[in-house]
């Protein structure tokens, strides 16, 4: 990911890394991707079981290296999708995605792969609610004890340094459908 980081000249997440993830300097070079999805993307790409040729959606996925991966590495058909399109270039951090970036969706027993960064501290996201929403259900099961140690800090300017974790869970599609 480092490499195809560097080679399409993504963000540089580095300035965020040493506040969040302080120990990952030194770890990637510049323009540095963000040090959360050091365990993010190998989490999804086993918790998916890939293979070659496979039709993939990365919703959600900004201008990463994941997306490039997924197509150039691992063989998969990919789609990216992001509610934030816009014109052309980079934003602030790699939020959204160019429409250059960019060229959907879970079919009865896909698999979804959910990350989320959180904290314990304040509500960012609900992640439970987003699967209730869904209709999707957990593919084996999920552990959702805090870890005893944190993987980073949050800190967005206003608020410096509250524990962070970075969430995974697979979840899939029934077969059967969901009356509204």
């Amino acid at each position: 990911m480092d490499e195809l980081n560097l080679r399409f000249s993504l963000a540089d997440h580095a300035d965020v890394n040493q506040l969040r993830y302080p120990w990952s300097t030194g770890m990637l070079r510049q323009p540095a991707f963000y040090a959360g999805r050091l365990w993010e993307y190998p989490f999804a790409l086993l918790a998916t079981e890939l293979e070659q040729g496979m039709q993939v959606a990365d919703i959600g996925c900004g201008m990463t290296p994941f997306t490039i991966y997924l197509k150039d590495h691992a063989g998969c058909r990919m789609t990216g999708v992001d509610p934030d399109v816009f014109g052309t270039g980079i934003k602030y951090k790699a939020h959204g995605v160019s429409r250059e970036f960019i060229e959907r969706v879970l079919k009865p027993a896909g698999r979804a792969v959910l990350t989320v960064d959180m904290s314990m501290w304040f509500e960012l996201n609900r992640p439970l609610d987003l699967i209730w929403e869904s209709g999707l259900n957990f593919l084996g099961q999920c552990d959702l004890g805090w870890p005893a140690r944190r993987f980073g800090m949050f800190s967005d300017g206003r608020i410096r340094g509250l524990p962070a974790d970075v969430s995974g869970m697979t979840l899939f599609k029934s077969a059967g459908s969901v009356e509204t």
